[in-house]
């Protein structure tokens, strides 16, 4: 029996990933990055490497602004490093409180997102400054752009400056034609976009 293959670099954290065609619908190629958890040191080079490139691409950020639920996984682990709040956006009904709300589409149905109102309020060192707390939106996939512009639009409205967007997995065969212009339309360029992988 052959012995595990190690897993020290980005390029073994890509070969876990898994694709599964027609889910959860017809004509979907789902990019499943479950299998990275079953492998600390997986997990360990994603979050190193977001961290990383979060540092160098936006400079200085006060919050992470992650996305319900893939984005949950990586977002406290990267606020951890970077020393700085988590803030969630998830589905209408599921965050308590006063909420901000925004429709949104994706590759295969459409949602209602939503954020605490007033949450630039937990960076509380951007506000001693007089300063306007910046936030790094983070998930762990962009196919068709528009979760993330919704985000993106969401993020402001909570009171944040948006330093850019972050993910794991970038659908290039999706992003050209769609989401590159709804995250235009968002008020983003193309260089506030970071991907770990470009499939």
């Amino acid at each position: 029996m052959s012995s595990p293959q190690p897993i020290n670099t980005l390029e073994d954290v890509r070969g876990l990933l898994a694709e599964h065609p027609d889910f959860p619908c017809p004509g979907v190629l789902f990019q499943d990055i479950f299998p990275i958890f079953h492998h600390p040191a997986a997990v360990r080079i994603v979050v190193n490497e977001l961290v990383r490139q979060i540092s160098e691409h936006f400079g200085q950020v006060d919050a992470v602004i992650a996305l319900d639920a893939r984005g949950f996984l990586f977002g406290p682990l990267v606020c951890q490093q970077l020393d700085i709040p988590f803030i969630p956006v998830r589905k209408a009904g599921k965050l308590p409180g006063t909420v901000i709300e925004r429709s949104s589409t994706k590759e295969y149905g459409a949602d209602v997102l939503a954020i605490p109102a007033g949450a630039a309020a937990a960076c509380t060192g951007a506000i001693a400054t007089g300063r306007q707390p910046r936030a790094v939106v983070l998930d762990d996939l962009l196919a068709t752009g528009g979760t993330a512009a919704a985000a993106v639009a969401l993020t402001r409205e909570a009171g944040f400056e948006v330093a850019g967007f972050a993910v794991m997995v970038l659908l290039t065969e999706l992003w050209a034609p769609l989401a590159a212009g709804k995250i235009t339309a968002a008020g983003l360029t193309e260089d506030q976009v970071l991907a770990l992988f470009r499939i």
